[in-house]
């Protein structure tokens, strides 16, 4: 994982990707993973977009923030 990513997840809200209900649309726990190690394809893009995350103590962690840039990133 890029550093750059890494501080910018850190300076934004962390949320544990199994507490959905603090993300917009309340996605699935397996959604999330696929979003995060898979990602989704966009036409306009020759790679994935996936879903920044960063692991912390065993437990992985996304931010409001992140998932917001990562529904605008897959619904241009």
């Amino acid at each position: 994982m890029c550093q750059d990513t890494i501080a910018r997840l850190s300076n934004e809200t962390l949320v544990r990707i199994t507490d959905k209900n603090n993300l917009p649309g309340k996605p699935n726990r397996r959604k999330l993973h696929d979003w995060r190690t898979k990602g989704v394809i966009v036409e306009e893009r020759h790679l994935p977009v996936l879903l920044e995350c960063v692991r912390i103590g065993g437990q992985y962690y996304t931010t409001q923030e992140a998932f917001l840039r990562f529904l605008r990133a897959t619904n241009m």
